[in-house]
């Protein structure tokens, strides 16, 4: 099962991270964010890890000349879109030629309808809990019978919400590509508990 680990903003998260075998550490650049890092802050914990780890940059309806910008000082090799981006948007970012993640924040299963406007143009479909107030990292899951559904669109699904040690087993039955990572591994925002990742590999 591939997982991802989001909100790094320190080195020796990041390097734990990689360490249990995570595909994916995730920075991000909304300022808005509790977890936000300094592009520059990014770029030097992106110089210290293995190559073989992917390094997601997270964006919340950020223009395509910042995302680039953001792409050439840091390093990452995928891009996550959190906000309200559209498929059009998407499409014209994919002329990077880097991996995208879109996300969608999921409240019942009519928001899966717009999946098909990304096929073709994203890499994948990340689902998260919808709300009203944040763009993703809310702590809190959604009905996972929906995963199941949005299967039917033929799409890499990437599982997020409220993932932590007590239910990593139910949403790894669910099958997603992967799994993305971040408040159910923290001693705080944006500082990861270590003995918390290690458990949680532990039951992957």
């Amino acid at each position: 099962m591939k997982i991802k680990i989001c909100g790094i903003t320190l080195l020796e998260d990041a390097l734990l991270a990689s360490k249990l075998g995570a595909w994916t550490v995730g920075f991000i650049f909304f300022k808005n964010s509790p977890r936000y890092i300094e592009p520059e802050k990014a770029a030097e914990i992106i110089n210290n890890l293995p190559e073989n780890l992917e390094k997601a940059g997270v964006f919340v309806n950020s223009s395509i000349e910042e995302i680039k910008s953001i792409h050439s000082k840091t390093g990452i090799t995928i891009i996550q879109l959190h906000g309200d981006e559209s498929a059009e948007f998407c499409s014209e970012l994919s002329k990077l030629n880097i991996p995208i993640i879109k996300a969608l924040r999921i409240n019942n299963e009519s928001d899966l309808s717009i999946i098909p406007r990304y096929k073709d143009k994203v890499f994948a479909i990340l689902l998260d809990k919808y709300s009203d107030k944040e763009y993703g990292g809310t702590g809190k899951s959604f009905n996972w019978d929906i995963v199941l559904k949005a299967k039917t669109y033929n799409i890499p699904l990437i599982l997020a919400g409220g993932l932590n040690s007590s239910n990593i087993e139910e949403a790894v039955k669910l099958e997603p590509y992967a799994m993305d990572i971040s408040s159910g591994v923290e001693k705080s925002k944006g500082i990861k508990d270590h003995q918390k990742m290690t458990e949680l590999f532990q039951l992957i």
